[in-house]
């Protein structure tokens, strides 16, 4: 370091405390700082917030890419396009019966009518997925009515690339022959 740049920096820390002298600052060893305490999360209040993360982490943000951007112009025929886009499944889907046969049964109408099965056939179908009340599920029905003709509750699965309801034959109504005929 040369001897100007030396008395530079030691000009520049005078005239620092000069500045802190006539502020009032001084230095107090004895002065404890509080604790700070976490941060809390805050949430963007700008309208396109989210879809700007979106593009920043698919690297599509930078003004290079820019050009490569149309906006569209919003009409019915737009609106309507991207609720055909949104009721498209982008999932596989699979519906599974599931059936309780008591020992002995040999006959369609006695299995079908089975209004429970056994503790070993009731933790097997806890196991399969989470129950869902069909009246209020909003992902795969596989067929089942959400006005309770075809049971209350369902297992369901589902993953990012698949949507699995099981239809568990002892949780159906068999009540009528047309119930009957819902389970076969």
């Amino acid at each position: 370091m040369s001897h100007d740049q030396e008395n530079a920096i030691l000009e520049a820390i005078m005239q620092q405390s000069c500045i802190e002298d006539a502020h009032g600052c001084t230095l107090n060893l004895r002065t404890k700082v509080e604790s700070q305490a976490a941060p809390w999360p805050t949430q963007s209040q700008a309208p396109f917030h989210l879809c700007r993360l979106l593009l920043n982490d698919l690297g599509m943000n930078s003004w290079d890419k820019r050009k490569s951007f149309h906006i569209l112009k919003k009409n019915s025929k737009l609106l309507r396009e991207l609720k055909n886009l949104d009721s498209r499944q982008c999932r596989e889907t699979h519906k599974i019966a599931v059936f309780y046969i008591a020992e002995g049964q040999e006959d369609k109408c006695s299995i079908l009518s089975n209004p429970r099965g056994s503790q070993a056939y009731e933790d097997f179908v806890a196991g399969l997925g989470w129950e869902v009340e069909l009246s209020t599920h909003c992902g795969f029905m596989g067929g089942l009515q959400r006005n309770g003709s075809t049971g209350q509750t369902a297992p369901y699965y589902a993953s990012s690339t698949v949507e699995v309801i099981f239809h568990v034959c002892t949780r159906m109504p068999s009540d009528s022959d047309d119930s009957l005929t819902k389970k076969a």
